[in-house]
């Protein structure tokens, strides 16, 4: 179950689930689906509101091409870490609230 009152929500594109990655991005307050395929991402996104699909490690295909035309998308890389991941949400959030 995703959480109603988290600050960002995502879809975590991962290989295997659960996923303990998206258990501690949780544990930050942030709403997670787990996706395994490129047809899930782009049906979460499509009827959720999502503010971004964060890509595991080794999952580049032509599929997070494909998503990456239509959403934010963060791929990460081996050693990322939840905290990292909510600091790209947060200022990719600001950046676009923000008025100058």
């Amino acid at each position: 179950m995703v959480p109603s009152l988290a600050m960002y929500s995502i879809v975590l594109w991962t290989p295997i689930a659960p996923c303990k990655f998206a258990e501690e991005l949780r544990d930050l307050g942030v709403a997670v689906w787990e996706a395994l395929a490129t047809s899930e991402v782009l049906n979460i996104c499509e009827h959720e509101e999502v503010d971004a699909v964060v890509v595991m490690p080794g999952l580049l295909s032509d599929g997070v091409k494909e998503v990456q035309k239509c959403f934010i998308c963060f791929v990460l890389h081996q050693t990322a870490t939840p905290a990292e991941v909510l600091w790209e949400l947060t200022n990719r959030k600001s950046q676009s609230t923000s008025i100058q």
